[in-house]
């Protein structure tokens, strides 16, 4: 058996300054993929007594070549407050698959336009506001192409699809962050969401003889994303006593489409998350941090057959470090968790310590640390 491969990738770019703090980005990439597979299964000849007979079904010989060229474009600004790139770039691609033994040799082209684009914006001495937008290509693999049936497990067939499609993935992101170092009081605020188009995805049906056979095709449909945001504060009493409080909620929520025994399923989902915690420090002698967090998960299919799922998730988290007496820290991570998406019958929660000792020493430059 025998499977090489090589790979070569090749890109140039160019930079042309336009007016004051503008810029024209030009570039090309090359990349070329090479793939050679080359089994060659016997079977036992009773007759001479050696594995002799060439078993064609189970033998494969191919050669595969990918190749693809983006040339692309691109404006770019650098300014004190604005810092802006908008792009695009046409995806050329070529796949050449060779077969000399089932001769289902296929050529595919395809021509894709992307676009790329990226913004931050300074409002002020800590307040920033960062977006993005991203279109990113995805190929095939061989295996999902190759329209030769894999009967490698006899039980589970396998066959490619060369009329298969890229998928074209869209990345969005959002960022807002307002900060005060000298306070230690901020908020940020985020969001982000995949949409990916032309995902391909496996079919697979199982017989009334238990045999299973798996295909491949394009399917729309799926994203997931997520948002949320961040708030903190400290608060000092005085030179002995500090106090810092935080607060983190987010979301994610999703489709995901597949397929079960031929028919499509899809599966919506959404959790919430809130998140609490504070640090509590005494004369820099001890510190106290809790947290709590909480998610409620939900997630719905639209096959009858099919129950949805619910369930509530927890966990509380304990630090307590000492710096007292001089270099020697003390540390101790109680940590507890509840996963309620857990089978009746098993435990669904859990609890953790874990402790360290820790001697600073070559005047607090290292530190000798022991963990329990």
């Amino acid at each position: 058996m025998s499977n090489k491969g090589n790979s070569y990738d090749l890109e140039a770019e160019y930079r042309q300054p336009l007016l004051d703090r503008w810029f024209l980005d030009l570039g090309y990439e090359y990349s070329r993929d090479d793939r050679e597979n080359s089994k060659l299964v016997m079977d036992f000849d009773e007759a001479s007594g050696r594995f002799t007979l060439f078993n064609e079904t189970l033998s494969s010989d191919f050669n595969f070549e990918s190749i693809q060229q983006t040339p692309s474009i691109g404006v770019r600004k650098r300014g004190d407050n604005l810092n802006l790139r908008f792009g695009a770039s046409y995806t050329f691609t070529d796949l050449n698959n060779r077969d000399f033994l089932q001769n289902t040799s296929f050529s595919r082209s395809f021509k894709n336009l992307l676009f790329t684009g990226r913004l931050r914006y300074s409002l002020g001495k800590n307040k920033r506001f960062y977006a993005s937008y991203r279109s990113r290509l995805n190929l095939p693999s061989v295996n999902q192409l190759q329209p030769v049936p894999n009967v490698n497990d006899p039980l589970n067939i396998v066959i490619g699809n060369p009329d298969l499609s890229p998928a074209v993935n869209h990345g969005i992101n959002f960022n807002y962050d307002n900060y005060n170092w000298k306070e230690r009081t901020g908020i940020y605020v985020y969001s982000n969401i995949d949409i990916e188009k032309n995902r391909v995805s496996a079919i697979s049906t199982t017989d009334e003889n238990l045999l299973r056979t798996t295909r491949f095709i394009n399917i729309d449909g799926n994203y997931d994303g997520s948002a949320g945001f961040g708030y903190s504060k400290e608060i000092k009493k005085d030179s002995t006593f500090s106090a810092n409080f935080n607060v983190r909620p987010n979301l994610r929520f999703g489709r995901q489409v597949s397929f079960t025994n031929g028919t499509e399923l899809k599966a919506r989902s959404f959790d919430v998350s809130p998140y609490f915690s504070t640090t509590l420090n005494f004369r820099e002698l001890v510190e106290f941090e809790p947290g709590y967090g909480i998610t409620f998960n939900t997630t719905r299919y639209n096959l009858e057959n099919i129950d949805d799922v619910k369930y509530t998730s927890q966990n509380f988290n304990v630090r307590l470090t000492t710096y007292w007496p001089e270099n020697l820290v003390w540390g101790n991570d109680i940590r507890y968790t509840y996963n309620g998406n857990v089978s009746p019958g098993f435990r669904k929660d859990a609890l953790f310590w874990n402790m360290s000792l820790g001697l600073d020493i070559f005047d607090k430059k290292a530190t000798v640390k022991v963990l329990a």
